[in-house]
């Protein structure tokens, strides 16, 4: 833990000017870059009005370790892109034009006043920051050194969170590596499955819609086209083991298991018959299938799937006892997944937590001493 207090007063303090934004740095709007001309794969990023790319590009316009905030859209989110990318017409960027400051430095400042930025937007349906407002943002700069102190204090906390975040994204692609081999190429001769379309061997049944107004105080979950449980209710309409499949939305498609009583609404349930299809065993080769499944999903506006447009798809059956077998190990590394994951993401958010509260004790450090010299 640092003793920032501590180590702030060997710099001079004293010495705090405050700017225009426009005054330090060189505020320029990205170019329009028609969605049509976008990819899912490509060189460099496409960043506009959102938190994140908008999708791919094989040009870039703007050199990485840049400043960008969110014109439209998502207005004042403040972001500082690591790679080169392509700056669209709802994005801004920053250049610092003035020797006396950090780029990363006026990047951290704008982040711990983003909250400010986001309310300097307007509009009567979508809210976008001028221009006019944005260069006449106030920005503290103390003495470079200061700065670079900073800079590097704050960069220890999103270096050690990056690479927590690396940890866990390796560990589930370790998991998925080892599931799809225990799935298909870990069988013996005798035990070649035999493959058979879903509806074959499976039992299909919708869920019961139910409005809000019509929930009953209770403790079993209310499952309905979203990755995590809606509400909760007092009756189950799915008793046991269940595997349910989100029905429409933006989730139309995911594959979720469940071993508690629920009440299935805007999804449908698979039953398979137990003497040729362990349940776990098919959970796990949809799971396995899942980015194919979400695919399948239909619709103008709102996509939906239905349990028919799975009847085609093909599940190789080994004997129930090697099924039993896959699933006992692919149990135990999921378990060791669940495990990873409730660690390491309460790791990532504390050090998230530090990170804030660091900046946010900085810059009070120096706005005190600008106001109270």
């Amino acid at each position: 833990m640092y003793d920032v207090k501590t180590l702030m007063q060997h710099y001079n303090l004293s010495d705090i000017n405050e700017y225009n934004l426009e005054e330090i740095a060189i505020i320029s709007k990205g170019i329009q870059l028609n969605r049509t001309r976008l990819f899912d794969t490509g060189k460099y990023p496409v960043f506009n009005g959102g938190k994140k790319p908008s999708g791919k590009y094989d040009e870039y316009n703007t050199e990485e370790n840049t400043i960008a905030i969110a014109q439209g859209g998502a207005a004042g989110y403040v972001n500082f892109i690591t790679e080169k990318f392509w700056a669209g017409a709802h994005c801004y960027v920053l250049t610092p034009k003035i020797k006396n400051i950090a780029n990363k430095y006026l990047y951290y400042t704008l982040k711990e006043n983003q909250s400010q930025l986001v309310k300097l937007a307007d509009g009567t349906t979508i809210l976008g920051l001028s221009k006019k407002k944005l260069s006449k943002f106030k920005i503290l700069i103390p003495p470079i050194i200061v700065q670079v102190e900073i800079v590097n204090i704050l960069d220890h906390f999103t270096e050690l969170e990056a690479e927590l975040e690396a940890e866990l994204e390796a560990r589930k692609k370790q998991y998925g590596y080892y599931r799809n081999k225990l799935l298909f190429s870990d069988l013996t001769i005798s035990q070649i499955p035999h493959y058979y379309c879903l509806q074959e061997v499976c039992e299909f049944k919708r869920g019961a819609l139910i409005k809000t107004k019509d929930l009953v105080n209770g403790n079993v979950p209310v499952i309905t086209s979203s990755r995590k449980i809606a509400s909760y209710h007092n009756t189950a309409n799915r008793r046991g083991k269940s595997i349910t499949i989100a029905s429409s939305g933006a989730y139309a498609g995911y594959v979720n298991y469940w071993d508690i009583p629920i009440y299935l609404s805007d999804a449908f349930s698979i039953h398979p018959n137990d003497k040729l299809l362990a349940l776990k065993y098919l959970f796990y080769f949809l799971k396995l299938n899942q980015s194919y499944i979400h695919k399948l999903a239909k619709g103008p506006c709102v996509p939906h799937i239905y349990g028919k447009d799975l009847f085609h798809i093909k599940i190789p059956i080994p004997p129930i006892t090697e099924q039993k077998r896959i699933v006992s190990i692919l149990d135990k590394f999921d378990s060791i997944i669940h495990d990873l994951s409730e660690g390491l993401p309460a790791e990532i958010m504390a050090r998230k937590k530090q990170y804030k509260y660091y900046r946010k004790y900085l810059f009070e450090i120096l706005n005190k001493k600008n106001t109270h010299g």
